[in-house]
């Protein structure tokens, strides 16, 4: 039984590779801007297995699943993300953007409250180029770019 366990730890370090992980990820990017969301979940997916550690990875494939509609696999990933790094912001974007579509709106307002938490001076950022962009339309003055 011991052998049987190390041979198979031996398999899955030996499965393990980053690089490969990131091309397997540049090829999933591709397939999803070209608009073939099922072939990039496949190459996320193949990238989660060789780096299940990169949380960035879930990410991506957590935007596959919003688009082919695939909500809860979605929500999936962006708990395996947010476990990996409670810090990445986008993660939180994305969930809540997925809890608005679900209509859990308790939960939406939860999540989105963390990325104001995780990242005010963004949400500064971001209304301050909402107020510049809609002054520009108002007076038609080109846009001048946030200080902040």
């Amino acid at each position: 039984m011991d052998t049987k366990k190390k041979l198979k730890a031996a398999e899955a370090a030996a499965f393990f590779n980053p690089e490969k992980a990131e091309e397997e990820k540049e090829k999933g990017n591709e397939k999803f801007k070209e608009g073939d969301f099922h072939a990039a979940l496949k190459h996320y997916t193949e990238a989660i297995a060789r780096d299940p550690n990169n949380h960035k990875l879930y990410s991506n494939r957590c935007a596959a699943f919003q688009k082919i509609g695939q909500m809860p696999a979605a929500l999936e990933d962006c708990d395996k993300c947010i476990k990996l790094d409670p810090t990445f912001v986008k993660i939180y974007n994305r969930k809540g953007s997925i809890q608005f579509f679900l209509k859990e709106y308790h939960k939406c307002a939860e999540t989105f409250q963390k990325v104001i938490d995780l990242e005010p001076v963004c949400i500064l950022h971001a209304a301050q180029q909402h107020r510049l962009t809609a002054r520009s339309r108002l007076f038609g003055v080109g846009f001048v770019g946030c200080t902040v």
